[in-house]
C-alpha cells in the first residue's frame, strides 16, 4: 500500500525538465553517449542508457520534477 501511494505521488508532478536537459545531467553524471532515453510509466522520471567512454553500459534515472539522479547502474 506504502509504494502504491509513493508512486501515485509521482504521476501527478508536473515535468520541469526537458528531454534536453535529461540528457545533459546524464551526461554530466557519466562521460559518454546516450543510447536510449524513456519516460518511465509508473514515475515522473527520465530514464537515460548511456554507453561510457570505456565502453560501459550505465542506466540513470533523472527526476523530470528537480532534475535529480534518483538512480545509477552500471552493467557490468
Amino acid at each position: 500500500m506504502i509504494k502504491e501511494i509513493k508512486q501515485n505521488q509521482w504521476k501527478n508532478q508536473p515535468v520541469k525538465i526537458s528531454v534536453e536537459q535529461a540528457e545533459k545531467i546524464a551526461l554530466a553524471k557519466v562521460n559518454g553517449n546516450i543510447i536510449k532515453l524513456d519516460e518511465d510509466d509508473h514515475h515522473s522520471v527520465y530514464e537515460v542508457e548511456v554507453r561510457s567512454a570505456k565502453g560501459q553500459e550505465v542506466d540513470l534515472e533523472i527526476s523530470s520534477t528537480t532534475g535529480a539522479v534518483l538512480d545509477v547502474d552500471w552493467d557490468d
